[in-house]
């Protein structure tokens, strides 16, 4: 599932975004926030 992310994040790299819908799961523990924080690091780039 991870890599399947990754690969949809890679397509977005560069591109202007003005809405996101970004994964938050709270039953994931202390990995809730890693889908939102992996999307910021990616827009970041």
């Amino acid at each position: 599932m991870t890599r399947k992310y990754f690969t949809q994040l890679e397509k977005l790299r560069g591109k202007a975004i003005d809405i996101a819908f970004v994964p938050l799961d709270s039953r994931q523990g202390e990995y809730a926030f890693a889908g939102m924080e992996s999307f910021f690091e990616y827009k970041e780039e």
